[in-house]
């Protein structure tokens, strides 16, 4: 072989080992960051909590914690015959205690259940709790199907699961009812001044959280209301308050208060410019959250009736006006005092006026219209 094929020899074999250690290179990265990625899996980094995939594919391996040393399938307790017609409900938010989930941590039984079964059930261990002092974390329902599955064997089946559970090691966990109940509280309070009145008041339609986490028992909640109490829906606030008094978190809330009282309504249909009189009026409960304007409080007049009322209907204030001293049409005394003298003629009244208002007159003797200032409601004078 000549110099000069051996040396192109020499270089086709080098960039073949070059090309081969570049492919192995890749090979090892791409095995590196697999394992990476399972990692922060496991350590949920994404708040999610991780079930492996391992329970989704296969129940042969066990990757969570232990399962009980007697298997639930060989227990005389937990055979099938022991079910009856009963239930396990998955809560969907819970706290957890010790460094592995419990059964009993994140479900309770419905129904007529045997109490030794469940309290054994309720032992059972699932996967490793959150860490302390990190926020919730959730596993999805399908992971938390296979979980149940893989620890439960067939009482699996009787479990009703949500869309998924979120957890959290230590402190407090508000329900949605006991959201509910605190909102309900705090706004019962701000009406009793309304009860006062005799008002009756209902809450309904809570828009408020599924649930709410407390990082501890350093921490509190309470409930602040965006403004005094109104029929109607209210906003208001979940304050998470720290051992130092300072607002840590904010959670919006609201809720559809009916108030019910009796208001002003009429007695039979009030036409406009009609005189209200006590016979007008008579009283209906009406919810003020369904009154479109304010409504008269039944207080002060006389009043005239500004734009129709049908019979039975509440009675707004814009409904009624100042009676006015004297009326369009009303005849009345026109006079004019002068030094030495005084006149007096009568007149018709152009317009409406109350005592002090200036209004147009026609004397009823010439038949000219002059300006006069209401005295009274026989009276006008020219000023």
């Amino acid at each position: 072989m000549t110099s000069s094929a051996a040396h192109q020899h020499i270089q086709r074999e080098s960039r073949f080992v070059f090309w081969v250690g570049r492919v192995l290179a890749c090979m090892a990265l791409a095995v590196i960051l697999a394992g990476v990625a399972r990692h922060v899996r496991a350590q949920a980094g994404s708040d999610q909590l991780f079930v492996p995939d391992s329970i989704l594919a296969s129940q042969e391996v066990d990757t969570f914690a232990s399962t009980p040393e007697a298997s639930l399938e060989s227990d005389p307790l937990m055979s099938g015959q022991a079910q009856g017609e009963w239930r396990i409900t998955i809560h969907e938010a819970a706290v957890v205690n010790g460094p592995v989930v419990l059964l009993g941590e994140i479900a309770e039984p419905l129904g007529e259940y045997p109490a030794d079964l469940w309290a054994e059930l309720a032992g059972t261990p699932l996967w490793e709790s959150p860490a302390l002092g990190e926020r919730p974390m959730s596993i999805t329902g399908i992971r938390l199907a296979a979980a149940l599955h893989h620890y439960m064997n067939e009482y699996a089946d009787i479990c009703l699961t949500p869309d998924s559970v979120t957890l959290q090691r230590g402190g407090t966990l508000y329900t949605e009812s006991e959201l509910a109940a605190m909102a309900a509280r705090a706004i019962n309070q701000n009406l009793a001044g309304w009860a006062a009145q005799g008002a009756e008041a209902e809450l309904r339609e809570y828009q408020v959280p599924s649930h709410i986490f407390v990082a501890d028992a350093t921490s509190s909640l309470e409930v602040e209301l965006s403004n005094d109490v109104e029929a109607g829906r209210n906003s208001f606030k979940y304050l998470e308050i720290g051992i130092d008094g300072e607002v840590q978190r904010r959670v919006s809330g609201s809720v559809f208060v009916d108030i019910w009282v009796q208001v002003p309504a009429a007695e039979h249909p009030l036409n406009r410019g009609d005189t209200l009189t006590v016979a007008d009026v008579t009283f209906v409960r009406k919810n003020l959250a369904y009154l479109r304007d304010d409504i008269w409080d039944g207080t002060g007049g006389p009043f005239r009736v500004r734009s129709s009322v049908g019979e039975g209907q509440p009675i707004y204030e814009s409904h009624l006006e100042i009676l006015p001293v004297v009326q369009e049409g009303d005849t009345v005394t026109l006079v004019w005092q002068g030094q030495n003298i005084f006149l007096s003629v009568p007149a018709e009244a152009l317009a409406d006026g109350g005592a002090g208002e200036t209004i147009t007159v026609r004397n009823l003797q010439s038949d000219q219209e002059v300006l006069a200032r209401v005295k009274d409601s026989q009276t006008v004078e020219v000023f």
